[in-house]
């Protein structure tokens, strides 16, 4: 069993294809934990800091300048706009097809956020937050052999510090779910 955790600040579905790109191997289940760093509303400012670690490989897809060029905004956050580094738009046409031709792949869904519960994060998140949801609801109809971890608000609380991050409980609980697809 191979575990690839990606070490980037923004660890985005981005960055699993390109490991999956690049790598020459075959696995017998692939299972992707990732998605809300990629659906999540944030900044205008941390979205273009995301965009410039993200820079090569966009150009080397040809897809530099739909993320150059967007204006999509949502709400206004810390009194910047938000995006959501990939649309609806582009997750339905250009990344649901290209994870859907990854053999044997588990994805990991993400859970909603409570906006009464921050758990230990020390402010408020975008009013928006849980746009995200219609990226992830999309992944979840497209791709075979998902896991929900869209929990109700009870097990948000229990499996996560901050309706983000998950816990230890939480951890296992997916590894669980991961398990009995395997």
């Amino acid at each position: 069993m191979d575990y690839k955790f990606c070490p980037y600040k923004f660890t985005s579905i981005l960055d699993f294809l390109e490991f999956y790109d690049n790598s020459n191997k075959q696995y017998n289940a692939i299972v992707l934990h990732c998605g809300i760093v990629d659906f999540a509303p944030r900044p205008l400012s941390s979205y273009n800091q995301m965009l410039s670690l993200k820079f090569d490989y966009l150009k080397g897809r040809g897809w530099l300048e739909y993320f150059e060029n967007r204006t999509d905004f949502l709400d206004e956050y810390l009194g910047e706009k938000t995006l959501q580094f990939m649309s609806v738009a582009f997750v339905e046409n250009e990344l649901i097809p290209l994870l859907k031709e990854v053999d044997n792949l588990i994805y990991v869904g993400i859970n909603p956020v409570l906006n009464y519960w921050d758990g230990n994060y020390w402010r408020k998140r975008p009013s928006c937050i849980n746009q995200q949801l219609v990226q992830d609801n999309l992944m979840l109809q497209e791709l075979g052999g998902v896991i929900l971890s869209s929990w109700d608000d009870l097990n948000v609380k229990k499996f996560t510090v901050d309706n983000v991050h998950y816990n230890k409980l939480g951890l296992e609980q997916i590894g669980k779910d991961i398990l009995s697809r395997l």
